[in-house]
């Protein structure tokens, strides 16, 4: 109900934690990236992002947008939250994890600085708009395996169960897809889809999520790249392991 609640928590946070990195703290950030989550949802219901297009170029020229100038802008810098720019030129609302990395890299250790750089990554590049892939597959495949990597590395991470939900969450769209964007069409792999497993299996290292999707691979080309009862359990069986 505070409109000051992050940034009064933010005070909290660096006068709790003001040496050098550690575990304790990363806890205590996971909880403070919590209650940014839950601000950001609320700022949503109440920011009209339309009324900012207005912003577009300067976000398009910068990178970011300069706020400083109204209440309801003030009000967003507080709380750590601003605009971007989608693949249509449209401004939408957005966490600022650029700013959060700047305000408190210092504090957190290198695994809690990966998950702030790959969500400031997916902030800028979101995958969905309008519930519409609108980002390469690649880059989806990309996303699934840099969380899939992270859990392995870091399996005691207090940010485990979002990794988690994120590496589900983009597997699905990698097998299922969504929107008007779908993996198979008429019973037969889309060739965008194929791409981005060939790309996940041969480019992107090794990891738990890859063995399964050359396992995957392997099936479908077996099945002649066809929509099958053997494929979609397998699909089924990646999904419900993950």
């Amino acid at each position: 109900a505070d409109k000051m609640s992050f940034a009064n928590a933010v005070k909290l946070y660096e006068s709790i934690f003001q040496e050098k990195p550690s575990a304790t703290a990363d806890i205590a950030f996971a909880d403070l990236l919590q209650l940014h989550e839950k601000v950001f949802k609320i700022q949503e219901t109440k920011v009209n992002a339309a009324a900012f297009q207005h912003l577009a170029q300067e976000i398009k020229n910068y990178g970011s947008p300069n706020l400083d100038f109204n209440g309801t802008g003030k009000e967003l810098i507080d709380n750590y939250i601003s605009f971007g720019l989608n693949k249509n030129g449209r401004v939408y609302l957005k966490r600022d994890f650029d700013l959060l990395m700047r305000k408190f890299l210092r504090l957190i250790t290198p695994s809690m600085q990966n998950y702030l750089e790959q969500c400031a990554s997916e902030s800028d590049n979101p995958a969905i708009e309008n519930n519409q892939i609108v980002v390469p597959l690649t880059e989806i495949a990309a996303y699934s395996v840099f969380w899939d990597k992270y859990l392995s590395r870091y399996p005691y991470s207090p940010v485990k169960p979002i990794a988690i939900e994120k590496r589900s969450y983009y597997s699905a769209l990698l097998l299922e897809g969504r929107g008007s964007k779908s993996a198979f069409s008429e019973g037969k792999l889309n060739a965008t889809f194929k791409e981005s497993y060939l790309a996940m299996t041969t480019k992107m290292g090794v990891s738990p999520l890859i063995k399964s999707f050359k396992e995957y691979y392997t099936l479908l080309e077996s099945e002649k790249f066809k929509e099958t009862k053997k494929t979609k359990a397998f699909v089924e069986k990646i999904l419900s392991g993950l």
